[in-house]
């Protein structure tokens, strides 16, 4: 929700209140956290190509409520690396991903969604920051002449996540991600959008510019489209995953061998391996208030709270299992 901010302009003995974002020398920026698409400063492969991946890397990280300043570098290679992974296996490919692309990533196997937008504007882009949303754009890298950091002649296809803008000096605030000076890193308004490209592959297959196609990744926390889909096949919607708050990037969340929805059609936990908890475990159902202690492939009732104390056992070391587990055992 926007807040305004009311500046008082008293005319005779009159008081207006005038919205803050009215101004005309405007500026905003998100508190997203940064990542360079090569965290270690290995740019070989495929952080070469990993702009994309940090993109989304960033934009997951910011929806999840991540104020960090910037990502550490082993965090965010994981992430990268997983992503590459993903699309591996579910694209063929993890070079020069499209902006369709990106957003299949995201609507199939992040908690967030995105859209597609042909010919964004100034405006929508600047509008979509205001309302708290991070946008991605595509651009022709060797068009943002502005940017020393990057090593002749520049890249070609290339994404950037727009975090703010500040029209006091006609710029967009980016997260550029091929530099490890990007963080907040200045591009005018003019050199973004008259770079704007998304990936148009030529003869050879590589980034061309035959066929100009400007697009922008408009980005929102609310899942309404993709709630019903189901990117990791685990029998499990988006929408369930996302109450059930197991993994949308693999099938099994708790690695037990069996997948979520199988787990969840059963009666069992999909997010603990409860057969894999070792002797000595507290664990109670959500709806029953005994607690049990593991013990071998058993469980011990334990009588009362005084006997719980007595034991030494804490209560925040108890773990909810589910109902048919503990009948199991």
């Amino acid at each position: 929700m926007r807040r305004l901010f009311y500046i008082p302009i008293i005319i005779g003995v009159a008081v207006f209140a005038v919205p803050h974002f009215l101004s005309a020398a405007n500026s905003n920026v998100l508190p997203v956290p940064f990542v360079v698409q090569a965290p270690h400063a290995n740019w070989e492969q495929p952080y070469q190509d990993a702009c994309e991946e940090s993109s989304i890397t960033m934009l997951h990280a910011y929806y999840q409520g991540d104020t960090r300043a910037r990502m550490p570098a082993g965090e965010a290679d994981r992430w990268i690396l997983d992503l590459v992974g993903i699309e591996k296996e579910i694209l063929g490919y993890h070079r020069d991903t499209d902006l369709s692309d990106m957003a299949r990533m995201i609507n199939d196997f992040f908690p967030f969604e995105a859209r597609v937008i042909d010919n964004p504007t100034l405006s929508q882009v600047k509008s979509e920051i205001d309302n708290h949303r991070p946008v991605v754009l595509p651009v022709w890298g060797r068009y943002l002449t502005s940017n020393p950091h990057f090593s002749p002649p520049g890249p070609t296809y290339h994404t950037i996540l727009i975090i703010g803008y500040d029209d006091s000096r006609s710029q967009f605030i980016t997260h550029e991600s091929g530099t490890r000076h990007g963080k907040k890193f200045r591009y005018g308004y003019d050199e973004i959008m008259n770079s704007l490209q998304d990936f148009v592959p030529g003869k050879d297959g590589k980034p061309s510019l035959d066929r100009r196609v400007k697009r922008g990744l408009f980005t929102s926390f609310d899942v309404t489209t993709s709630g019903q889909g189901d990117g990791d096949g685990d029998g499990l919607s988006k929408q369930e995953e996302l109450s059930l708050r197991t993994s949308l990037l693999t099938s099994d969340t708790d690695h037990d061998g069996y997948s979520d929805g199988a787990e969840v059609s059963s009666g069992f936990s999909p997010t603990i391996n409860e057969y894999g908890l070792v002797s000595g475990s507290l664990v109670k159902s959500a709806n029953n208030p005994k607690v049990y202690v593991l013990e071998s492939s058993q469980k011990r009732h334990i009588v009362n709270e005084r006997a719980f104390e007595k034991a030494g056992y804490k209560w925040r070391d108890i773990i909810v299992v589910s109902e048919k587990f503990l009948l199991s055992i």
